[in-house]
Formats: C-alpha cells, sequence, structure tokens
C-alpha cells in the first residue's frame, strides 16, 4: 500500500530570516553605538525605535545575537533586557559594580586572593545581597573570573570601568 507523500516544513527558514536581519539591521546599530562608547549601552527599545521593529521582534534579534555570541545582556530582575554590549568591552555599570571592581583592582593587583562578601560589603557600606549581585555580574561580564569563593582579575577587569 502507497504511503501519501508528507509535506515538512521548512523549520529553518525563520532561524535564516532572523539571521539575515541580525546582519542587516541590529550589528550596524549596535556596533555604532558601541563604537561610540555610549555610556548606557543600547537599550532594546533604541533598537526597535530605530528600526521600525516591534519591541517584540527586536528582543528576538537581540536574544537571537546573544545566543550566537556576538552581544551579552543585561537583563533586570523581570528578564527583560536592559542593555546590550559587545563582549570583550566593558559594561555600563551600576554605582556598587564600580566600586567594587575598584575595590578588586586595588585588592587583587598582585593576584587571586579571597576576596569575602561581609569584608567588601562592610568596607564599602552595601548590603550583603547586592554586592554578591554585583560580584556575580562581574563575573559574567568577564571583569572577574571565580574559583570558588576566590576571585581573580581577567585582563578586562584590569582596565578602568567608565
Amino acid at each position: 500500500m502507497a504511503q501519501p507523500q508528507r509535506i515538512h516544513v521548512d523549520e529553518t527558514a525563520d532561524a535564516r530570516q532572523l539571521k539575515e536581519r541580525l546582519e542587516r539591521v541590529l550589528e550596524p546599530y549596535v556596533f555604532s553605538c558601541l563604537a561610540a562608547r555610549r555610556p548606557d549601552g543600547v537599550r532594546v527599545q533604541d533598537i526597535a525605535d530605530c528600526f521600525d521593529l516591534t519591541l517584540r521582534e527586536a528582543s528576538q534579534l537581540v536574544r537571537l545575537a546573544e545566543v550566537m555570541g556576538r552581544v551579552k545582556l543585561r537583563r533586570a530582575v523581570d528578564d527583560a533586557i536592559v542593555f546590550v554590549w559587545l563582549p570583550g568591552t566593558i559594561p555600563p555599570l551600576t554605582c556598587a559594580e564600580k566600586r567594587i571592581l575598584r575595590a578588586a583592582q586595588r585588592d587583587l593587583a598582585a593576584g587571586p586572593a579571597d576576596l569575602w562578601l561581609t569584608g567588601i560589603a562592610h568596607e564599602l557600606g552595601l548590603a550583603t545581597p547586592t554586592v554578591s549581585r554585583a560580584l556575580d555580574f562581574l563575573v559574567f561580564a568577564e571583569l572577574l573570573s571565580r574559583t570558588g569563593t576566590t576571585y581573580s582579575l581577567t585582563d578586562l577587569g584590569q582596565e578602568e570601568p567608565s
């Protein structure tokens, strides 16, 4: 008995379209903004406004760029994308993150050493959860590296934050 021929949907078409949009729309804008060292990063809303995209379309493009390793994202607590920056560059930092990075640059300049959350929190007058979140972001942003409770500065982390 002959089986009817099945029609297979090309599921890669959407991925190809997104990749083309990424290369045509997102990358030139993001790279030009970041090349100008825009201090607050590139917001997804800015990308959407510039190219007359919906916020959802712009978010999809940014997420695709993140998956492809072309950009890094800072997310809010509700998982919304706050801003985008290029890997290998210093992202916009909060005041607490700048203070912690400067303290780490001072304390870790000679090489790896232990940074204690409570010590940093006490020294800088910050709450321990604030310090913990800031250290997590500094590790994510590749400014610090961590092994257990030991932190060390990366080459990028030794640069002065803006």
